[in-house]
């Protein structure tokens, strides 16, 4: 109790409190009402999307309602479908070049004199005359030229006879870029032996018995040993030439292949139509036949018609 006042304490207590109450009354807010939910969808504010938006009014007055825009969207450009890379073809392996032909033949002697030197390709080679190199020796003053794409053509100086000359052909190239298989080398002379063309002469091809008398036996080979023959000519590197090409190249030093051979038969026994001439054929060789005329048609001389048959 205050000194000099007849208040009572409670009376005083009560009194702080309810002041203490209205002063702090603004500091309490109470919750906002909640408004009623519309009865109308198209009165609902939606919440705003993050995402843009766009405001349009509604038909009712007073009232705006927020709706969300499509966003624009870029069409899809077609995914173009990439073109199938073709595959590189391989570079054709080109093939080294090979001497067909040539004069003079390996081992000629007795060459032609001033006739050039020939060499045939098997296949176009390249001109320039950087893709050649050859020798000669001893040595001769020499030059090249081309008579056609496979055909090379070295005139020399003029040779002495009696002398041994080699000339080496190193390099050759074709035009697709093949180089010579092998160095080509041709040893030849003139005025010596003659040319190393061997001549085989046949006269009966025919079955034996070993009963033949020594003069049948001196002219007859079997069947089998004429395919031995063959046989060995081709395993020896030999190449089968008519006899009207070996007198050109003797000639008129027309160039011949490597170890060209001659094949002849005499007399136009029937034996060797029946029992020689399909194995040349079949072997795709040539060979010269002689006859005489006065027996064609006899018992032991081919037909005219068989002869016939054997001309190209």
């Amino acid at each position: 109790m205050i000194p000099g006042s007849r208040v009572p304490l409670f009376a005083l207590i009560m009194a702080y409190v309810i002041a203490g109450a209205l002063l702090a009354r603004p500091l309490l807010a109470e919750p906002a009402p909640t408004p009623a939910r519309s009865q109308h969808p198209l009165l609902m504010a939606p919440r705003p999307s993050p995402t843009a938006i766009g405001a349009r009014i509604s038909p009712m007055a007073g009232v705006t309602s927020v709706t969300r825009q499509p966003e624009p969207t870029t069409p899809e450009e077609p995914t173009a479908t990439p073109w199938a890379t073709p595959a590189a073809s391989p570079t054709p392996t080109p093939r080294p070049v090979q001497v067909l032909r040539s004069c003079p033949i390996d081992g000629d002697m007795d060459l032609l004199a001033a006739a050039p030197i020939h060499i045939v390709f098997d296949q176009p080679m390249d001109t320039d005359p950087s893709s050649v190199v050859w020798s000669i020796t001893p040595t001769l003053e020499s030059r090249v030229e081309w008579l056609a794409p496979e055909h090379l053509l070295v005139r020399t100086a003029p040779r002495q006879d009696g002398v041994e000359y080699q000339l080496v052909l190193e390099r050759a190239r074709s035009r697709e870029g093949g180089e010579l298989g092998r160095p080509l080398v041709l040893t030849f002379g003139q005025g010596g032996m003659g040319a190393p063309i061997p001549i085989l002469m046949y006269h009966h091809i025919d079955a034996l018995e070993g009963t033949e008398p020594p003069d049948t036996l001196e002219w007859t080979v079997s069947p089998q040993q004429f395919v031995a023959h063959l046989n060995l000519l081709a395993e020896l590197g030999a190449h089968v030439v008519s006899l009207g090409e070996a007198v050109d190249y003797l000639q008129r030093g027309e160039p011949l292949p490597e170890r060209p051979v001659v094949l002849t038969f005499d007399d136009g026994n029937p034996c060797v139509y029946q029992n020689a001439v399909p194995v040349l054929k079949e072997r795709g060789l040539t060979a010269t036949f002689f006859v005489s005329p006065a027996y064609v048609g006899d018992y032991n001389v081919l037909s005219w018609d068989e002869l016939r048959s054997l001309v190209k």
